[in-house]
């Protein structure tokens, strides 16, 4: 399912991690015209899922370790093993999604409650 963002950002986006399975979040940037992907190339992005706004910091996710870009595809790709998301111990907890740019323009365009079904 394709959603495009038009309301203020971060948009609240809550998710669901269920344990013995992967997880895996794909985003798709495009230009102004919502049809031409926008060009990723050196752009960075993480996700960050914290107990609570400003808690201990259960699992980053950065490029090499969890994300991935595909700069010309416009696509960022976020994604847990089954094995990373039984390594988590918490039922509840939040994230944030932050992504720069190439001029180093930072965002977060989602963040939310993530729920770790057993």
């Amino acid at each position: 399912m394709t959603t495009t963002i038009t309301s203020r950002m971060p948009a609240q986006r809550d998710i669901i991690m269920t344990h013995g399975a992967d997880w895996s979040l794909n985003l798709i940037l495009k230009q102004n015209d919502r049809v031409t992907p926008k060009d990723l190339t050196d752009w960075d992005a993480r996700m960050v899922i914290r107990d609570g706004t400003n808690g201990e910091v259960h699992k980053e996710l950065t490029v090499g370790d969890g994300v991935t870009i595909i700069a010309a595809q416009g696509r960022i790709e976020f994604f847990l093993a089954a094995t990373d998301v039984d390594a988590l111990d918490f039922s509840r907890a939040t994230y944030k999604i932050f992504i720069t740019d190439n001029g180093g323009g930072a965002t977060c365009p989602f963040e939310g409650d993530v729920e770790l079904k057993p």
